[in-house]
């Protein structure tokens, strides 16, 4: 759907979060990304993190209050494990976006559910000995 310079532009390059950005979505401001060619598209399931691209080019990253469908196409989801990290944006600041498969995300996103946990079971036991 995206030409192969534009996913290669998402890849390798920054985006700042814009003025326009809410618990709806981030309208992201970088390079613009490209069809490889326009098309009526019907509308489809969407989700938090799910990275759409209006007709100027510059993506819209869905975020906690977003719809349920959208009719822009979709080039990409922001993984679970990072959307935590995405939601403390403000307006200004810049990021780039890392490609990684289905398999990584798992991981990163168990690893980081272990982490809280140990965290969650030291600060209990801090509190457990009275140390709060």
């Amino acid at each position: 759907m995206f030409s192969p310079e534009s996913v290669q532009i998402l890849w390798n390059s920054s985006y700042t979060v814009t003025t326009e950005a809410d618990r709806m979505g981030y309208r992201l401001k970088g390079s613009p990304l490209t069809l490889k060619k326009q098309q009526q598209l019907l509308s489809e399931p969407v989700s938090f993190g799910t990275i759409q691209v209006p007709g100027d080019g510059m993506p819209i990253i869905l975020m906690a209050d977003s719809q349920t469908v959208g009719g822009y196409p979709i080039i990409g989801q922001v993984a679970a494990v990072d959307r935590s990290k995405l939601a403390q944006m403000k307006a200004g600041d810049c990021f780039f976006l890392k490609e990684i498969d289905m398999n990584t995300a798992g991981q990163l996103f168990r690893k980081k559910q272990e982490h809280l946990g140990e965290l969650k079971a030291s600060i209990y036991a801090k509190w457990i000995d009275g140390g709060v």
